[in-house]
């Protein structure tokens, strides 16, 4: 024997109309979950298309051996802006291929990655609050003079300190036969005795498609 349900006066009109409306609903975000999806993955290969440094420009980066220059600060009758040494170093991308194993086809840019000045004398000065700023900068003939590290203001009571990398891409530099990087910097005051002072620095090569 069954018994026949009229849905629309009983409680199972409403159960089965609710059932319905969240299948629905169910598909809806389904969709709209796809679509937003969708719409990320559009957006982050054109931002990688339009950008050069963009992930997949990027893939690989290495770093090169520390560079030193050794220096001395000399006495001087004058405090203020100081050029403490230029030395040259040889250009070329061999050496930097061979060194972290990156081809020059695949070489999207050469920066600065690290870069410290450090007192090494142990006499009347013990740190570096006689320097006001220190710089490093890099320089060829063809491409002049770019600015690629600073501190200012000189930390106190520090023999030791870290420069602020500048964000530059210095590849054109290391393309030429040589390169000359000058250690600089402000004296705050006169001094009186030679200061030994070594300047270390990094290289990042980052290399992409």
């Amino acid at each position: 024997m069954f018994i026949k349900i009229n849905p629309h006066n009983s409680l199972v009109y409403y159960i089965l109309a609710f059932r319905s409306v969240t299948m629905k609903l169910c598909k809806t975000m389904k969709t709209f979950t796809k679509l937003n999806i969708l719409v990320i993955f559009l957006a982050l290969a054109a931002f990688s298309c339009q950008n050069e440094e963009g992930f997949l420009s990027e893939l690989a980066s290495a770093e090169t051996k520390y560079y030193e220059m050794e220096f001395t600060v000399q006495v001087t009758d004058l405090d203020g802006f100081q050029i403490f040494n230029e030395e040259a170093f040889t250009g070329g991308l061999d050496k930097i291929m061979q060194e972290t194993g990156i081809s020059e086809k695949s070489l999207n840019g050469i920066y600065l990655k690290e870069a410290e000045f450090s007192m090494e004398s142990n006499g009347r000065y013990e740190d570096l609050s006689i320097m006001r700023f220190l710089e490093l900068t890099i320089y060829t003939d063809v491409l002049g003079e770019k600015k690629v590290a600073k501190l200012n203001p000189v930390p106190v009571e520090q023999s030791r300190v870290s420069l602020n990398p500048a964000n530059m891409n210095i590849l054109p530099y290391f393309e030429e036969e040589k390169f000359i990087m000058t250690a600089q910097g402000f004296l705050e005051d006169r001094i009186y005795e030679n200061v030994e002072m070594i300047a270390r620095f990094k290289f990042e090569i980052k290399a992409g498609i």
